[in-house]
C-alpha cells in the first residue's frame, strides 16, 4: 500500500494557462535525496536541497511529470509552499504511524 496526501495549494500555480491547485505527497525515498544532490552539486545549500527533495515527492493534477521539478516548487508563494510542506508532515506521520507494531 502506498501511502499519500492529497491536498490543494490556497492559490495554485499558473500552468499553460489553468491554475493548478491539487497535488499529491509521497514519502520521500532515498533517489529523491541522490537524485536532489546530482541535480544541484555537493555544495548546495541545505534549504535549495530540501526544496529539491520535496520536488520530487510532489505531483500537481494537471501538470505532466516532464514539467515537474525543483524550480516548479521554487515559484511557489510562501502559503503554498507552506500548504506543500505540511502535506508532507501529513504523509511523513502517516508512514510513523503504519511502523508502528
Amino acid at each position: 500500500m502506498t501511502i499519500t496526501v492529497k491536498t490543494a495549494l490556497s492559490i495554485g500555480i499558473e500552468f499553460d494557462g489553468k491554475l493548478i491547485k491539487d497535488f499529491t505527497v509521497r514519502p520521500a525515498i532515498v533517489r529523491d535525496s541522490i537524485e536532489s544532490i546530482e541535480e544541484l552539486g555537493a555544495g548546495c545549500s541545505k534549504a535549495r536541497l530540501r526544496v529539491a527533495i520535496e520536488a520530487r515527492q510532489v505531483t500537481f493534477d494537471g501538470i505532466p511529470p516532464e514539467a515537474h521539478g525543483t524550480d516548479l516548487v521554487l515559484g511557489l508563494c510562501d502559503k503554498d509552499y507552506g500548504a506543500l510542506t505540511d502535506a508532507i508532515d501529513e504523509v511523513e506521520k502517516k508512514l510513523s504511524a503504519q511502523s508502528k507494531p
